[in-house]
């Protein structure tokens, strides 16, 4: 995959049509994680959900702490796969929109409304779901759909699915709930590369 330019404004980008799926640091390295037994159920379904739909489905990876590409702690844990046709993008920093190419990604499949999940909770998915909003996404959470490492608790998680509902632009709901919508891609031409992928 190229990295692509970015299309539309924050304000273009809001009345979109699309919903399209982006998960954070999924990675073999990052567990233990606080409550596998919904979370990666959660996961799954969102990301069946969202093929069925012909929405986009992306990755965001963190290629940091000495594991990189090409290690098997780098890649996602299992049972959560990549398949062909996938989004898979480097991310650098806590926002998963930062640097990513994903913004570029999302604008050509008309991706207006961004289902966020992944880990860690209070970290880079709540700093994804701000960066989200900047760029005038409409954001869902799915609120078995994400979570954090060793020390968390399920506490946590349930105290950020409670800040997210107070935040104007985002929807917390049970992932079942999750509805996607496939895009219309633009006819604008690519502009130029910005961002890096896998």
């Amino acid at each position: 995959l190229k990295p692509l330019a970015p299309l539309y404004t924050a304000a273009e980008r809001a009345a979109l049509p699309g919903v399209g799926l982006y998960i954070i640091d999924m990675q073999a390295y990052m567990l233990p994680v606080v409550a596998p037994e919904r979370v990666f159920p959660a996961m799954l379904a969102l990301v069946e959900a969202a093929e069925k739909a012909g929405s986009p489905v992306a990755w965001a990876y963190m290629n940091e702490l000495g594991n990189g590409m090409g290690s098997k702690a780098f890649e996602l844990a299992a049972p959560l796969v990549a398949k062909p046709g996938h989004l898979q993008v480097l991310k650098y920093g806590s926002n998963a929109f930062n640097g990513s190419g994903i913004v570029g990604m999302f604008d050509r499949a008309g991706v207006g409304t961004v289902v966020i999940g992944g880990m860690s909770s209070e970290g880079c998915v709540d700093s994804t779901i701000a960066g989200a909003l900047k760029l005038g996404y409409k954001v869902v959470v799915a609120e078995e759909a994400h979570t954090t490492g060793e020390g968390g608790s399920l506490e946590n998680l349930e105290r950020m699915n409670r800040v997210w509902r107070r935040l104007q632009g985002v929807e917390v709901l049970p992932a079942a709930a999750v509805r996607f919508r496939a895009g219309a891609a633009p006819a604008a031409p690519a502009g130029p590369a910005t961002g890096a992928t896998r």
